[in-house]
């Protein structure tokens, strides 16, 4: 009679009961230990959350000013820079962006800032493992790519590779505006509480 019961459930019932299971535990989990941290502890956790973000963004920065300063007129050149624009983005943007997704969580867990409690919050959380999505499933492939692409073309091919060059430029300002985004609405918190 049992097995009946369940065949009967739709998926949906187990996805929505493991999400309510999952949120449970993070509240509980907030509720139980915030009042355990200790002021210099969040302070701490704080510094690593801003110079992750002041790496992601020197990083994103970085790698704009390499694309938009130097322009290949070689394959040589159109490769260091390609492989120059993996290297930062394989070393410091992805680590960055990283350090900034578990300091969030910690500091989320920690505080009373919460998971959920804020809009802005919940804002960052959606901007912050979409990039890193994207970035492992479009971006970095496709610097890949990139670079092995640089290694095959041909000095007449250069001029073909402006449209792979621009797009590169694009992705890298998109990176800057993201960052910029993201660091706006830590600042200003522009909307209030979630609803419960």
């Amino acid at each position: 009679m049992m097995n009946n019961a369940l065949l009967k459930m739709s998926p949906g019932y187990f996805i929505k009961r493991r999400m309510q299971n999952l949120m449970l535990t993070m509240y509980t989990f907030q509720k139980w230990r915030k009042d355990h941290v200790k002021a210099r502890h969040q302070r701490i956790i704080k510094i690593i959350h801003l110079f992750s973000a002041c790496l992601w963004g020197g990083a994103t920065a970085s790698m704009t000013l390499i694309q938009c300063l130097f322009q290949p007129e070689n394959t040589a050149e159109l490769h260091a820079s390609s492989a120059l624009a993996m290297y930062i983005e394989l070393y410091l943007v992805v680590p960055s962006a990283f350090g900034c997704l578990l300091s969030g969580f910690a500091y989320a867990a920690l505080t009373n800032f919460g998971f959920f409690k804020f809009k802005w919050i919940l804002f960052k959380w959606i901007v912050n493992i979409g990039y890193l999505v994207f970035g492992f499933i479009w971006y970095m492939p496709w610097l890949e790519n990139l670079v092995s692409y640089s290694e095959t073309v041909s000095a007449k091919g250069i001029a073909e590779t402006l449209i792979v060059y621009l797009m590169r430029i694009s992705m890298d300002v998109f990176q800057i505006l993201v960052v910029f985004i993201i660091v706006c609405v830590s600042v200003l918190k522009p909307w209030g509480r979630t609803t419960r």
